[in-house]
């Protein structure tokens, strides 16, 4: 990662810029579609609330300078390798609904990206997920189908240790049907 370090002046421009930027208007079919709250576009963060980027993307916590230990960020956005060779690099957490020239102009205020080439710009991707109270038994089976097992986010889970946790669970559900035996679900507090 390379993380950009913001002070509260260049954050306060740079969610004001967010806020000001000029958007791509949502499809008829689109109008309905709910945000999934961990995957929300950055300038529906910053209307929530001026602060909102900084408890989320922007969360400037656990890094510190080098050069200066003592001044810490007031944000921070991350960069991350996108490719092998190390010539791209994407912004962590940041779909967006802004139009092409704005995302350019209101990326370019992030301190160190004022002379970036954009190879592509961002967007918005839609998570597709079942309802799996309705549909999916304890064991994580299809009710329709119980041949038929789901994980991840298919399942409505989000981020990737959940994912990966409703994989394995998914997975010794198998295992213990295989057997002839039942694995207990977790507990509903999980």
């Amino acid at each position: 990662y390379i993380n950009c370090p913001m002070t509260k002046e260049q954050y306060d421009a740079f969610v004001a810029a967010l806020l000001d930027g000029e958007k791509v208007d949502f499809k008829d079919w689109e109008t309905n579609t709910p945000y999934f709250d961990g995957c929300l576009p950055v300038e529906v963060m910053a209307e929530r609330g001026h602060e909102t980027l900084r408890h989320g993307p922007m969360k400037p916590v656990g890094l510190t300078n080098p050069h200066n230990p003592t001044v810490k960020p007031y944000a921070i956005v991350q960069l991350r390798q996108d490719n092998k060779l190390g010539t791209l690099y994407n912004i962590v957490g940041f779909q967006t609904k802004l139009k092409h020239g704005a995302q350019q102009r209101v990326f370019r205020t992030i301190p160190g990206l004022e002379n970036a080439e954009f190879a592509r710009l961002g967007g918005l991707h839609r998570n597709t997920f079942l309802n799996s109270p309705k549909l999916l038994d304890a064991q994580l089976r299809l009710r329709a189908q119980p041949r038929l097992r789901f994980a991840g986010q298919m399942t409505g889970c989000e981020g990737y240790v959940e994912s990966a946790s409703v994989g394995l669970i998914a997975g010794l559900c198998a295992s213990a049907d295989m057997r002839g035996a039942a694995l207990p679900p977790p507990p509903a507090t999980t």
